[in-house]
């Protein structure tokens, strides 16, 4: 019999999970705890809240919600009982009656289930209503191995070892993000004196003015609210479900950004995924990198880019076919914008 793995227990991110809103004192709860009284900047205030829902709603989850894996495990065992009781004793109006209470929460607990298997098994192509959760957690299974990094070799050595494999990584992307690639200000000087002024000071200010509450609200329910958060772990549908509570709050950091040119830098840190370009790899510059960013750093940067958009068409002559909606040059220009976004403090 294999010897059990001893070691520290990894820690896993906090993530705020969607199957949490079906139950029925949530909402009031994160008002609670949302409308702590905090000092400070907008951005500073925000944090903290974040923070203090983060951490109340980890203890709620243990002792409210609960594991629903235990509990459908529970309510399988109860509903067992009933029917076996049913076959002993025939069916009576009081074991149909238990019976059609414990399917429901047997239901309840089944599409819980499916919620938390759909969002890790990252399918995002299949429609509300499949029950599958087989697929769900095969799916999972299947992306979790592929995206694993088993083993790594460097200088002609392999590497097995998970916390030798972190620090290989963190050195590797640590010297390679603190590379200076900015062109020196001589250079920016002269770029700036051989690019002609094709916008008016009035196109100028529209592209970096403080947007209203109702410019911000369109922008945040406007995304994918499923998508993976950033280290703060609050999906974009956090914000868009309890925009009544965190609305307020949410437009004073886009505002104050838009105000200061700058972002605090917790609300700007990122987490980078490695994603193997094929099977088989051990090398880091076969990964390609994504940086899953915070979900403010996602609303500034769509706020900065539909503007941009708006004024494309001023900047990019008609001949340009390569920068047509929907073309991988405009796509790499948009991505540009967001990557200056997220460095610009």
């Amino acid at each position: 019999m294999a010897e059990p793995k001893i070691g520290p227990r990894r820690r896993f991110p906090f993530r705020f999970e969607k199957m949490w809103l079906s139950h029925p004192n949530l909402s009031s709860s994160v008002k609670d705890w949302w409308n702590v009284q905090v000092d400070g900047s907008a951005m500073f205030q925000v944090s903290k809240k974040l923070r203090h829902v983060k951490e109340e709603v980890k203890k709620w989850n243990r002792e409210v919600f609960g594991d629903i894996f235990v509990q459908k495990f529970a309510i399988q065992e109860e509903l067992g009982l009933i029917q076996d009781k049913d076959q002993n004793e025939g069916y009576v109006n009081d074991n149909f009656s238990k019976e059609s209470e414990v399917f429901s929460k047997y239901h309840k607990i089944i599409a819980q289930e499916e919620t938390f298997w759909r969002k890790r098994s990252r399918s995002l192509w299949l429609k509300d209503g499949d029950k599958n959760l087989r697929f769900f957690h095969i799916s999972t299974l299947k992306h979790m191995a592929a995206n694993r990094i088993g083993h790594l070799v460097k200088n002609g050595r392999r590497i097995d070892n998970e916390d030798e494999i972190s620090g290989v990584v963190v050195e590797f992307f640590a010297e390679l993000l603190k590379k200076d690639t900015l062109l020196d200000l001589e250079a920016q000087n002269m770029l700036v004196d051989i690019i002609p002024k094709v916008l008016s000071d009035n196109q100028n200010h529209n592209i970096d003015v403080i947007p209203s509450k109702e410019e911000i609200r369109s922008v945040v329910f406007s995304f994918d609210g499923s998508k993976a958060p950033g280290p703060y772990g609050f999906p974009m549908f956090f914000f868009q479900h309890f925009w009544e509570v965190v609305g307020e709050d949410v437009s004073n950091v886009v505002k104050e950004f838009f105000g200061a040119r700058s972002i605090q830098k917790e609300l700007n840190a990122t987490f980078i995924f490695l994603i193997p370009k094929k099977q088989g790899i051990d090398s880091l510059d076969a990964f390609r990198p994504i940086i899953l960013c915070n979900s403010f750093y996602k609303i500034i940067s769509k706020v900065l880019t539909s503007r941009m958009l708006n004024i494309l068409p001023l900047l990019i002559s008609p001949q340009q076919n390569g920068f047509a909606p929907g073309s991988q040059i405009l796509d790499s220009i948009i991505l540009f914008m967001k990557t200056f976004i997220h460095f610009w403090r």
